[in-house]
């Protein structure tokens, strides 16, 4: 095994034009692969990270590379080149200050660099966007992703190659060319109140893969998801007040080559638009949260429902078919000293009664602490935990009780640091288990 950095090069600060770079090596020889791996018992892999400044511009690009490629997955070598928009704001930061230090307050930065400091995000090649669980998170785009921010308008962009195509062998199953092309535009800040509307199509290509046997392909069929969604948020009173949400529609259609699916009464031009096929499906899903924060108070609290047919391949690693609730208080008194806070967070399963059993998951918790000076402080927190599935043949119950409670006092010996400490911990399992049919 050798692992290696090394610094590539790197010029003065006052230089107009800087470059640097680091380059990680790494590689294993073995003469046996592990049990059940798929990792080979020899690899290597090399990771280069380039920057480059030009007048107070950061421009970054990332390669990586190894032998653990392989035509019978999808592809691991990734290569991504960005704006660094974190650099560049402390630069256009450095600038003004400059400017100011010798009488000039009023000059701006370099347009180029103002004009960049609109976008939050710029990179070409290996992207990860990350726009919001109910739509795109979690996957690889080879492709742009771009989020342009001048002022109140706020825009994102999104499009490229999500997977290649695989043929089929006896040890990996087929997977057809998906190309993703995602939207989002509105008004206001992140952070601040705002409203977006967002698009998502993520499609399959059926001419990437050789027509094969319907023995060969059966299990694997061309897939396509239609997406629209909004969410908004809404800060009043210096964010002491918020409350924001999220909404989505998707409809997901698992063979594009099945029959077309006729909707008597729907207009032609939106069935041309959405084109549902008799695989077709659609659901939908939302978020809610708001938050109260006062001087010594904190409330919080939302709900997040997921329908049992929502299904976004922006996140295919989304729970669908779940309800949850969840709220939370945080209280101060005496100048923080005296601390108290509880929450309560519900997950409930079978939402549409399809399934045999329905599961509900039920946590919540009480803590509290004291810290006054020179007395022993004092920490208790109840955190109980309950979960239940229900059915007509079966009734399960786990139930999960902890119990925790801290005290100790700091003080000094001479010059040294003593503390003493005493820690009660007590944890409380049951488990109920009916098998008798429910009438």
């Amino acid at each position: 095994m050798f692992p290696g950095s090394k610094l590539i090069f790197a010029q003065e600060d006052s230089s107009p034009v800087q470059f640097h770079g680091s380059n990680r090596a790494f590689g294993q020889y073995a003469n046996r692969q592990g049990t059940n791996s798929q990792i080979p018992a020899s690899l290597w892999r090399n990771d280069l990270n380039m920057n480059l400044t030009v007048y107070g511009i950061p421009i970054s690009s990332s390669f990586f590379i190894t032998s653990e490629q392989s035509d019978l997955r999808q592809s691991i070598n990734n290569f991504r080149i960005y704006f660094d928009l974190k650099a560049l704001a402390k630069n256009k930061a450095t600038v003004l200050a400059k400017n100011k230090a010798i009488g000039l307050a009023n000059e701006k930065a370099p347009g180029l660099m103002r004009f960049l400091s609109n976008f939050k995000t710029f990179e070409v090649g290996k992207c990860r966007p990350n726009y919001s669980d109910l739509t795109l998170k979690g996957i690889s785009v080879s492709g742009v992703n771009i989020e342009f921010t001048p002022g109140k308008f706020y825009a994102a962009f999104s499009t490229g190659k999500v997977k290649r195509a695989i043929k089929p062998s006896e040890v990996t199953r087929p997977t057809y060319k998906q190309k993703l092309l995602f939207g989002k535009i509105g008004v206001g800040e992140k952070r601040e109140t705002h409203l977006y509307f967002t698009f998502m199509q993520v499609e399959d290509e059926v001419n990437s893969l050789p027509a094969y046997s319907e023995i060969d392909t059966f299990y694997v069929k061309p897939q396509s998801n239609l997406m629209l969604g909004s969410e908004g948020k809404l800060s009043l009173f210096e964010n002491k007040f918020t409350l924001e949400g999220e909404v989505a529609v998707s409809m997901l259609t698992r063979d594009v080559q099945s029959a077309e699916l006729d909707i008597e009464g729907v207009p032609s031009g939106l069935m041309n638009l959405v084109d549902p096929k008799i695989s077709s499906s659609a659901d939908y899903a939302y978020s809610m949260k708001s938050s109260i924060n006062l001087s010594s108070t904190r409330l919080s609290g939302g709900i997040k429902m997921i329908g049992a047919g929502y299904t976004t391949l922006g996140n295919p690693n989304l729970i669908n078919d779940r309800l949850t609730y969840n709220g939370r208080i945080d209280q101060t008194f005496a100048k923080k000293k005296i601390s108290f806070s509880a929450y309560f967070k519900q997950h409930k399963d079978n939402l549409i009664d399809w399934k045999k059993a329905t599961t509900t998951t039920t946590a919540y918790g009480i803590n509290a602490g004291f810290r006054f000076k020179k007395i022993p402080y004092l920490q208790i927190s109840y955190t109980p935990n309950f979960q239940k599935t229900d059915s007509d043949s079966l009734y399960l119950k786990n139930a999960v009780q902890v119990f925790f409670l801290s005290t100790g006092y700091n003080y000094k010996i001479g010059n040294l640091r003593s503390m003493t400490s005493f820690n009660f911990f007590c944890q409380n399992t049951e488990t109920v288990i009916d098998t008798m049919i429910h009438l």
